[in-house]
């Protein structure tokens, strides 16, 4: 027996209601934070879950979350779908912010995609001057590609300094125009 500091509050294990006054407290403070989010997704037009067509057509970056836990409230993973579009008859994206504190693990291929592997441009400011991006040794980074598959990146210490990117339907020396509008999801973690 004695006391012990849960979420920042002091419990005595020989007052119960100490207990219960901390449970109330986490319940208010994930009340709060459900509304404000609910809040801030009424202000973006989103008034229930989105479909998976919904998510890979988004402008909006949109955060992958784990299923609620027994209390309701739901943790979020960390991982966030950043959408990258080329468009039609294109064979570069515009530019993409991945985030800051932000590293890409992973990319989700849209259902339709003209047969081309992917290849990037980075710079290392937003309007920038973009360079195609290639690894210590020289080589284009280029991400083998297919339509409808998720494709994890098994380097993501590679990606630590890109932050603002072009993705590339071919390589520099031969881009692939896409047929029509394409929407890929780049996949972020912080680091």
């Amino acid at each position: 027996m004695g006391n012990h500091l849960i979420a920042g509050n002091d419990v005595n294990e020989a007052n119960p209601l100490s207990a219960e006054i901390v449970a109330a407290n986490q319940t208010a403070i994930a009340n709060a934070i459900a509304a404000a989010v609910a809040a801030a997704l009424a202000g973006l037009g989103v008034t229930g879950p989105l479909t998976d067509a919904e998510l890979r057509d988004s402008a909006v970056p949109v955060s992958i979350s784990q299923t609620a836990g027994a209390n309701g409230v739901t943790a979020a993973n960390s991982l966030v779908a950043v959408p990258a579009t080329i468009a039609t008859e294109e064979s570069l994206s515009a530019e993409i912010d991945l985030g800051a504190g932000r590293v890409l693990c992973g990319i989700d291929m849209p259902a339709d995609w003209t047969a081309a592997n992917l290849t990037f441009q980075a710079s290392y400011n937003s309007g920038g001057t973009f360079d195609n991006l290639y690894d210590q040794y020289g080589t284009e980074k280029t991400v083998t590609a297919a339509e409808d598959r998720f494709i994890p990146l098994d380097d993501p210490a590679f990606w630590m300094g890109v932050r603002y990117l072009k993705v590339r339907s071919g390589t520099a020396a031969s881009a692939v125009a896409q047929g029509a509008e394409r929407v890929i999801q780049l996949i972020v973690k912080p680091v």
